[in-house]
């Protein structure tokens, strides 16, 4: 994952993401007077919303039933009219999935 975001355009939002343990979200950011679960928390209030979601279904199905299936799914997602985030290229895993 580390060579991926290396090798990636650096001014994709893909490049910022980073694993973590106890000390870099736990001990750190309560040093530093940062709850992380209220920072979660109000990031997904903010950000989590249907007009920004994308999905991709694949299946044996009839396009019908996979329609059935994701309405299903995902109706429930709220859609809270939350402005879009523009990314100028895709990561670079998803370029050679795709090729």
């Amino acid at each position: 994952m580390q060579l991926w975001k290396l090798a990636g355009d650096q001014s994709h939002a893909y490049t910022r993401f980073f694993t973590g343990n106890l000390e870099t979200l736990g001990a750190r950011p309560a040093a530093a007077g940062v709850d992380v679960h209220a920072a979660v928390v109000a990031f997904h209030r903010e950000h989590y919303s249907a007009n920004r979601m994308k999905l991709v279904l694949m299946g044996r199905d009839s396009l019908d039933a996979l329609q059935a299936m994701a309405e299903r799914t995902f109706a429930d997602v709220p859609n809270k009219g939350a402005r879009a985030i523009g990314q100028p290229v895709e990561p670079l895993w998803l370029l050679h999935a795709l090729a």
